[in-house]
């Protein structure tokens, strides 16, 4: 049994990308025969109105179709991990994420990590009636898809956390000035940070835990994004901007560890909410990440129970 995650080329700015990466490294680290494949017909056409806007994100689309038929895309690994050669075998497992529609790689046994809402980016849902379906995390909407398939009840929360990145060099209170935002799923709400809040979209890590570290509120129009925890490990307040009609309780359960720490709209933040919480959130993030192997374990288990296929060859 082998296990192929079907990956984009590894982004340190995408935290789909790197969690899938992540996750073929922790299959391996369990004892797993894990690899990572490319899919380069997959363009983040979303991601890129946001980034580079409506005309540049079309030209861009063309530019990679045309190299995907006619060129070559280079394509990156991370974490040692291994890429995937050869023919697909009735028993090996294929990982694809929610963007991915039917079976590219005509694999028998098929999962469908739903990393977001599975019509978030594409507008469809592309699931086969004997796919399992498994939730990155409670905020994945799993609502709208209907079918035959298997919908795990044991989310699959795989992270990688710089967190010590993100704590070097804390800046006290009385030094911080400023602002700073991050838009990408949140396109389309009105701003209202200042005018000269610095946005983090296309940086680094190493450059947004500089600017964490100097700023005094960090808001993010993403509701589900890392960089809102991130950013109280450094020190800098954190306020999420609602989703309309998005109610907290939708947002995260009330007894979730991911409301620590964070402002869920500015009614919370100006009642300092956040700040009851933010202690906890260093040992949250710490907690999930000693999770990964325990979470790719059950997640194996369930594998070979719902296909039924041998855990060694």
């Amino acid at each position: 049994m082998k296990f192929i995650i079907v990956a984009p080329s590894f982004d340190q700015n995408s935290g789909g990308a790197i969690v899938l990466h992540k996750f073929c490294s922790c299959l391996s680290e369990i004892g797993m025969n894990a690899y990572v494949t490319p899919y380069p017909l997959y363009y983040p056409f979303r991601n890129r109105i946001i980034k580079n806007g409506y005309v540049k994100a079309c030209l861009g689309l063309i530019r990679h179709k045309f190299k995907a038929v006619y060129g070559k895309i280079t394509y990156k690994s991370a974490f040692d991990n291994k890429l995937f050669k050869g023919s697909i075998d009735e028993s090996d497992i294929v990982v694809y994420p929610e963007i991915i529609e039917e079976n590219p790689l005509k694999a028998k046994n098929v999962v469908r990590w739903l990393l977001h809402s599975p019509d978030y980016f594409t507008g469809r849902i592309s699931i086969g009636n004997e796919d399992l379906v498994v939730p990155y995390n409670s905020t994945v909407d799993v609502s709208k898809i209907k079918g035959k398939f298997t919908i795990s009840d044991n989310p699959l929360t795989i992270v990688h956390l710089p967190l010590d990145l993100y704590k070097s060099g804390r800046s006290r209170d009385d030094e911080r000035v400023g602002a700073c935002f991050l838009v990408r799923k949140g396109i389309g709400k009105p701003f209202v940070h200042d005018d000269d809040a610095i946005q983090i979209d296309d940086m680094s890590h190493s450059e947004v835990a500089k600017v964490f570290e100097k700023s005094k509120v960090f808001y993010s129009y993403d509701p589900n994004t890392l960089f809102s925890r991130l950013a109280v490990i450094s020190g800098c307040r954190s306020l999420v901007i609602p989703n309309e009609r998005v109610p907290k309780d939708a947002w995260r359960p009330v007894d979730s560890a991911l409301r620590n720490g964070v402002a869920y709209g500015l009614d919370e933040y100006n009642q300092g909410i956040d700040l009851l919480t933010a202690n906890k959130v260093i040992d949250d993030l710490r907690e999930e990440e000693n999770n990964n192997f325990i979470q790719c374990q059950n997640f194996v288990d369930e594998v070979i129970q719902k296909f039924g296929v041998p855990r060694f060859e």
